[in-house]
């Protein structure tokens, strides 16, 4: 064994001699008596080790672990559903036209279907409305005429 692997094998399993594998342990041996430089690496290993036990064990709160549990269960849980907000509908102008734009997202079919609708909602409205005041034709377009003239 040399120095650069009895280095690695105090790393790998501590300054305690003894507790090394039965290979690597009597090689270990035989390298501490003839290595001033491995004595002082496992000097060094003893010191740190010592100074580490000598150090206190932080205790931890009491309950500490039940309440990261707790804490871990309540941010996995599913959040509860919204409930739902009954929405109150009302009809606008701008609402029908918002319904429009969405139903037509080109101008030219948004224009040919309030167009036709405008057609369709006048051509119903005077089958029930154009029965009350029975005017001539003649009588009617000469009023149209006369009321633009002023």
């Amino acid at each position: 064994m040399d120095l650069e692997e009895f280095e690695e094998a105090l790393d790998e399993h501590g300054p305690d001699v003894e507790d090394w594998p039965a290979n690597l342990r009597d090689a270990a041996r035989l390298l501490l008596d003839q290595s001033s430089e491995a004595r002082d690496l496992l000097h060094d290993e003893l010191r740190l080790a010592a100074a580490f036990a000598m150090q206190p064990v932080p205790k931890a709160p009491s309950g500490l672990a039940d309440r990261i549990v707790l804490r871990a269960v309540a941010e996995s849980a599913p959040e509860p559903a919204p409930v739902p907000v009954p929405v109150r509908r009302t009809w606008s102008v701008s609402g029908l036209w918002n319904a429009l734009v969405d139903l037509f997202p080109q101008p030219r079919y948004r224009y040919a279907f309030a167009l036709t609708a405008c057609f369709a909602i006048g051509l119903v409205g005077s089958q029930f409305l154009g029965e009350s005041q029975d005017y001539g034709s003649s009588l009617y377009v000469s009023g149209i005429y006369a009321d633009l003239a002023y």
